[in-house]
């Protein structure tokens, strides 16, 4: 929110294209944010990614995503406007897997 940039503006910005510089670089998510000494409570709403676009392009899948920034699901889903309504259809998770794992 504070510099109200976007993924498509902040890449160019820096001349990197994530869908570029992962392979590149054989860098996974675990070693590009700390890279640049982003945690995700940070990266993500500076840039003001939605996980639509978020977790494709780094093709993760949630399971993979959130355990990995030890983010739980009271905090990740008011972050990104998302009500359980909206963010586990999206995801293609039901109720009953999702939960349990937190």
């Amino acid at each position: 929110p504070r510099f109200k940039l976007d993924l498509e503006l902040i890449m160019p910005r820096f001349e990197l294209d994530l869908e570029w510089i992962m392979p590149r670089f054989e860098l996974d998510l675990e070693l590009f944010i700390p890279r640049f000494e982003l945690d995700l409570e940070l990266f993500i709403p500076r840039f003001e990614l939605d996980l639509e676009l978020f977790i494709p392009r780094f093709e993760l899948d949630l399971e993979l995503f959130i355990p990995r920034f030890e983010l739980d699901l009271e905090l990740f889903i008011p972050r990104f406007e998302l009500d359980l309504e909206l963010f586990i259809p999206r995801f293609e998770f039901d109720l009953k897997l999702f939960i349990p794992r937190f």
